[in-house]
């Protein structure tokens, strides 16, 4: 009975703190509380290529807003890079990077409301990328322990 109520009580903390892991996604231009009724043109053609999957136009979009005088704008752009890349539809999608990304948006932007979701990030990815490496290692042993037991029972057909 405890586990029950256990896995329920767990179940219903779980559902009710997944809110949007991106809060942009989701987002219009007008509803977005990151900035001014002003949104430029030039996020709204970023956030229109992500919304088309066109992920690398995206990620080009994002790096010109970095190169701007607007704070916000910047922070919310190299938070987007990040994302993209680490996003599950797109193709070309680099969890390495998209690390490197959000380890650069928590160095540059240490302030933001954003903070604590890109650390989140960079937590889940470096331990996806730790296994990822550990399998790897564990495949290539296994494929050397597959050959010598290969070579063995070919040396043990020789013999015989």
């Amino acid at each position: 009975m405890r586990t029950k109520r256990l896995f329920a009580a767990a179940m219903v903390l779980l559902l009710t703190a997944c809110g949007p892991l991106h809060p942009s996604i989701s987002e219009t231009a007008g509803e977005d509380p990151y900035f001014s009724n002003q949104t430029p043109p030039s996020l709204e053609k970023a956030r229109a290529f992500f919304q088309e999957g066109k992920y690398s136009e995206a990620i080009g979009q994002y790096r010109k807003l970095l190169k701007g005088q607007d704070r916000n704008i910047a922070e919310r752009s190299q938070y987007q890079i990040a994302y993209t890349l680490a996003f599950y539809k797109n193709p070309k999608r680099d969890f390495q990077e998209a690390l490197n990304e959000f380890q650069l948006f928590i160095r540059r932007f240490p302030a933001s409301r954003l903070k604590e979701d890109a650390a989140n990030w960079t937590a889940l990815l470096s331990q996806y990328l730790a296994k990822r490496s550990e399998n790897e290692k564990l495949r290539d042993d296994i494929k050397k322990l597959v050959d010598i037991d290969i070579e063995a029972e070919q040396k043990q057909n020789q013999r015989r």
